[in-house]
């Protein structure tokens, strides 16, 4: 059991704080794949890179294939056992392809996947930034608000939505303020330690009287009473 906790503990932080993660799947390009594409899974499962940052997320094959290469068109590439590093994509597209080795190392083009490269959120909630994590308790009562980093002044988000599963399914809810639903409350006190919880349309209106319009921000969830720890 004990050990059971630690492996989960430590998949968790794998994603958080320092790193900035990948969001959901946008149109893509006109390419043939080879095999079957869902033998392999992304975690998170989007189709997000934020620009300048470094960016990580966690490939895996359903059936245990691990001989496979990952190539990108978009930013510098690093691996470290299932986990993949995108440093500092610039604005636009990034083509993410895997490709399987099989006898006398030759390549079969397995699955492509195309991300969306955009600014880093300067959206907070409550305090926490993007790809961050946060307890149930806080994020249920918190104020989402846009920071201005030259000058430190914020801005309240006038509205936002957030994915929810239902029946297997995700499903969006829309708050129109700065606070979430209680429907998504509700949500966010359903789910597991260690759970990814994507908000999104995030709106809110700048110093000049424009709106601005900000695509995603993705917080970890844990529980209050058995809060995570960080850097064992």
């Amino acid at each position: 059991m004990k050990r059971a906790i630690f492996y989960f503990a430590f998949f968790i932080l794998q994603f958080t704080f320092l790193d900035c993660l990948a969001q959901k799947d946008s149109t893509v390009l006109k390419y043939q794949v080879k095999a079957n594409k869902g033998a392999y899974r992304f975690y998170p499962d989007d189709a997000y890179f934020f620009a300048g940052c470094r960016n990580r997320i966690k490939i895996t094959n359903i059936k245990g294939v691990k001989n496979f290469e990952v190539t990108l068109s978009n930013g510098t590439l690093t691996r470290r056992d299932s986990f993949f590093y995108i440093n500092s994509p610039i604005g636009g597209k990034s083509l993410l392809s895997i490709y399987e080795i099989g006898a006398g190392g030759k390549k079969k083009l397995v699955r492509n996947k195309e991300y969306e490269v955009i600014p880093y959120p300067n959206i907070e909630l409550n305090g926490v930034k993007c790809d961050s994590a946060m307890g149930k308790l806080m994020m249920m009562g918190g104020r989402m608000y846009a920071r201005y980093k030259k000058t430190n002044e914020v801005i309240p988000v006038s509205s936002f939505k957030m994915d929810l599963m239902e029946n297997n399914k995700f499903v969006s809810d829309s708050s129109a303020n700065d606070r979430l639903t209680q429907k998504m409350r509700d949500y966010v006190n359903s789910l597991p330690g260690g759970s990814l919880v994507y908000i999104k349309d995030i709106r809110y209106r700048k110093p000049d009287g424009s709106m601005e319009s900000v695509a995603v921000l993705r917080l970890f969830v844990f529980e209050d009473d058995r809060p995570l720890k960080y850097g064992f």
